[in-house]
């Protein structure tokens, strides 16, 4: 008896060692913060989301460019070929956004991701296909400066969105971002966006955390089938700023237009 409970325990062991192993092939990769013009990126970082992640793996290092972060991804896919074939690949970026400009709140964010997917096989392999899949979450943690209770915004690249956030793909795919065949055929240049609007849901927002999923799918059916998909370019998160005046702003603006119509009436006089 006590020998059979040491064989059964072994799987036990076994599948338990493989789950321990598979978390802790999650890589996470910080990046330096960047000022933007009205805005700053800070505690910038990705974190794989699933095991064994691709070489080099996955946004790379960003480029600031007034208030957004662009990535150029350089080995952002996922390639299955053959009989049941299937890979993945993705990783979740994070980063807080600050409003740093006199009197700038954030009242949109957007990100659009740029790639293409080739399918290659059999006209009749319905089973092949890629699959992009984009999601996350803005959580506004501050309001005009002030800390409030976390408001989380979630958001999807297709599907049902809450009102104020929208996500589209082009060419329009099938499903959450999937272009498989028949409908796609050799290569397709696709990109994905979605535009978070924060002013319509939590007004004069000053300092959100973006945390955002970014997947890659691509999966084959029989022999002499296979299937691509790479992300490109990723355009975000970007920030669209408004203003907010200060109360004195408005005394400031307000005692010099009382100015000029003194001046100009005095011309007249």
């Amino acid at each position: 008896m006590r020998s059979r409970g040491r064989i059964l325990l072994l799987p036990l062991l076994v599948l338990f060692a493989s789950l321990v192993a598979g978390q802790s092939a999650l890589a996470t990769t910080s990046y330096p913060n960047y000022l933007g013009t009205s805005v700053s990126f800070t505690t910038i970082q990705e974190t794989s989301s699933f095991g064994d992640p691709e070489p080099a793996c996955c946004f790379n290092a960003p480029t600031g460019v007034g208030d957004s972060l662009l990535f150029f991804p350089t080995a952002f896919l996922a390639q299955a070929s053959g009989a049941g074939g299937f890979d993945s690949t993705g990783a979740q970026l994070q980063t807080l956004i600050t409003a740093t400009g006199f009197g700038a709140t954030i009242d949109q964010i957007y990100i659009s991701d740029f790639g293409d997917a080739t399918l290659i096989g059999p006209a009749g392999a319905g089973g092949t296909g890629a699959t992009v899949s984009m999601s996350g979450f803005v959580t506004v943690l501050e309001v005009s400066g002030v800390p409030i209770t976390p408001i989380a915004i979630g958001f999807v690249g297709a599907g049902v969105n809450p009102p104020g956030v929208t996500g589209v793909f082009t060419p329009l795919a099938v499903g959450d971002g999937t272009y498989a065949r028949p409908a796609f055929v050799g290569t397709t240049i696709w990109n994905g966006k979605v535009v978070i609007d924060v002013a319509s849901i939590v007004a004069n927002a000053t300092k959100v955390q973006l945390s955002f999923d970014d997947d890659l799918y691509a999966y084959s059916e029989l022999s002499g089938n296979s299937a691509k998909i790479q992300k490109k370019v990723v355009d975000g998160p970007g920030v669209i700023i408004g203003v907010v005046p200060e109360p004195g702003t408005f005394a400031l603006l307000g005692g010099g237009l009382l100015a000029l119509a003194i001046r100009a009436r005095n011309r007249r006089a």
